[in-house]
């Protein structure tokens, strides 16, 4: 098939817009070979499974990775003079310069992308050689120098779709020392980067959720100042809940999730933490708040909360499609604790 120079498009997201589900759709079972890339195996399963339900199968020319199963299995490997057997997820000291272990059996995955982009270049025209085009799912999960190889796949001939939400950045794929260590704290700067490389910025194709309703998008519009619209008018129940009786009631109704900031595995209930929790939708939400996030709840001042705690909040408060409540963490150390 001759290959002509294909668009590259960075789609920013809301939570729930269905981000994946847009991959999808513009997949096709005939002969384009689609690369789709995700960087946790809880969504690189999600996207099987949609798939599956769209063809019935898995076609053979859609090809879905984890990053850095990817990484490994389809650049290094073929491409690198050592016999790579695995990835190493240790986090190597500073001294340590090479990306490999001693015995060069294994490769340190925060330095994977690294090495790919320094010493072997020939991975773009592999790509293009061998796929029509390429989709990365969840884009901001990828960091450090995990993001500049992404960056790079605007040098490709083929089309590059990259689709995330960059206020659920709440984890890293690797970090190295303060590289683009502070790439996450404003979506400008995040914006011009992708800008810069190549790619169009598209911030109008899934901007509305469907999981959110119209209430919460209000709240986290007004109290964490982040732009997120409902795809359908439908008004639920956001409340700080302080009466012990009906704290103790949502505690121990197993169909309410509770997210706590972090530890959540410290409390005999129903729960996760804040940033484990994207990708899930529950039909309602108990969002549990610390000290600090509580005293700015408070105050309405949310908004000026650290920019990676805002975004796990952003997170657990869009996890809900119906109603959303909050209760302060204080008021049931005491008897849910183990």
């Amino acid at each position: 098939m001759d290959k002509k120079l294909g668009i590259k498009v960075a789609i920013n997201a809301v939570a729930g817009s269905g981000k994946t589900s847009y991959i999808v759709k513009q997949l096709n079972n005939e002969t384009k070979k689609s690369l789709i890339i995700t960087y946790t195996q809880a969504n690189q399963q999600n996207i099987k499974e949609k798939i599956i339900a769209k063809f019935g199968y898995l076609p053979a020319n859609i090809y879905v990775y984890g990053y850095f199963e990817f990484l490994l299995n389809f650049i290094i490997k073929p491409l690198c003079p050592y016999e790579v057997e695995n990835i190493s997820y240790e986090n190597p000291s500073y001294k340590i310069t090479s990306p490999f272990t001693k015995d060069k059996k294994r490769i340190f995955s925060n330095r994977m992308a690294k090495y790919i982009i320094d010493k072997l270049p020939e991975y773009k025209n592999r790509i293009d050689k061998y796929f029509d085009e390429v989709f990365i799912d969840e884009m901001q999960d990828l960091a450090s120098d995990d993001f500049r190889w992404m960056l790079s796949l605007s040098e490709l001939i083929i089309p590059v779709t990259l689709v995330g939400d960059f206020y659920q950045s709440t984890f890293a794929s690797s970090r190295r020392g303060n590289h683009l260590g502070k790439l996450y704290d404003e979506s400008c700067v995040y914006n011009e980067k992708l800008e810069e490389s190549g790619f169009l910025i598209d911030a109008t194709t899934l901007v509305e959720s469907y999981r959110c309703t119209q209430t919460v998008c209000d709240f986290i519009k007004e109290h964490l100042e982040i732009k997120i619209d409902p795809k359908y008018n439908i008004i639920s129940e956001i409340r700080l809940i302080e009466d012990i009786e009906t704290i103790e009631q949502i505690l121990e109704d197993d169909s309410i999730v509770k997210l706590f900031y972090q530890n959540s595995m410290k409390f005999n209930i129903n729960s996760d933490n804040w940033g484990n929790s994207k990708g899930m939708t529950f039909n309602e939400v108990c969002v549990v708040l610390n000290d600090s996030t509580f005293n700015k709840y408070k105050q309405n001042k949310l908004n000026e909360l650290a920019p990676l705690t805002k975004k796990k909040l952003y997170v657990a408060c869009t996890r809900s499609n119906g109603n959303l409540w909050f209760i302060k963490q204080n008021d049931i150390v005491d008897k849910y604790k183990k």
